[in-house]
């Protein structure tokens, strides 16, 4: 009984860490790896998302307003729920639950947009993200 006892904590110490904390434990891990996927896909995803189509493409829907702020640019917001394909990659990175708002500085011909010119927010929060 004691060499059964010594063998299942020497195979349990040999374990992953996953394996040892069980169900839960490994739901955590998967979670944890799809924040960090999420995370290292961000870049390349919101960089890529360079006019109008390709924004709302990346978030989901169409713009919830977009107004003229000259000749040459207009300023468009999004109000980014959980039903929406880009929902969870902003949730993750402004670090929320609910809402994200986001608004971009965009080219009225829909040509590429300049760097930094999104902003994301949490509603009701002071966390953003630029990109």
């Amino acid at each position: 009984m004691r060499s059964l006892l010594v063998f299942s904590l020497v195979a349990l110490v040999a374990l992953p860490v996953t394996a040892q904390q069980g169900p839960m434990g490994r739901m955590r891990a998967k979670r944890q790896a799809a924040v960090e996927e999420a995370k290292a896909t961000w870049n390349d995803k919101a960089a890529t998302a360079l006019n109008l189509s390709e924004l709302s493409r990346f978030i989901g829907a169409l713009p919830d307003r977009c107004e003229a702020l000259s000749e040459e640019t207009r300023l468009c917001s999004w109000t980014v729920g959980n039903k929406l394909v880009g929902y969870s990659t902003l949730a993750e990175m402004v670090g929320t639950r609910r809402h994200v708002n986001v608004i971009c500085a965009l080219p009225n011909d829909d040509s590429a947009r300049d760097p930094q010119s999104c902003t994301a927010v949490a509603v009701g929060a002071k966390q953003e993200i630029r990109w």
